[in-house]
């Protein structure tokens, strides 16, 4: 018989993407970075980004054109949690740890 190779992927993961904040309504956030890489798996990774406005609860928005590494949500004016999707050649998904954004309210000066 002909012997045959068969190659085990390791596990499949995410990776993560930074750290919660806490700013000012308005106020620039920090962009979100690769803090450990997307690994395992089989085959390249293409990434997509969603938000979340509920804890996280649900995730209703795909963020259009957000297919990088990482990814910069500009200001905000409510509290906002992001995750990051990977998906690899297979068609498989993971989804990175939550990363949440608490936005403070301004108070009003009297």
């Amino acid at each position: 018989t002909t012997p045959v190779s068969i190659t085990v992927a390791d596990p499949f993961t995410a990776g993560a993407i930074g750290s919660d904040q806490t700013v000012c309504s308005g106020a620039t956030i920090t962009p979100f970075t690769e803090t450990m890489p997307a690994a395992g798996g089989i085959g390249g990774y293409t990434y997509s980004w969603q938000s979340s406005t509920d804890g996280g609860a649900t995730w209703p928005t795909t963020i259009i054109g957000a297919t990088g590494i990482g990814y910069n949500p500009g200001s905000l004016t409510q509290t906002t949690s992001f995750r990051r999707l990977v998906s690899n050649t297979c068609g498989s998904n993971v989804e990175s740890s939550v990363v949440t954004i608490t936005v403070l309210a301004n108070i009003p000066v009297s």
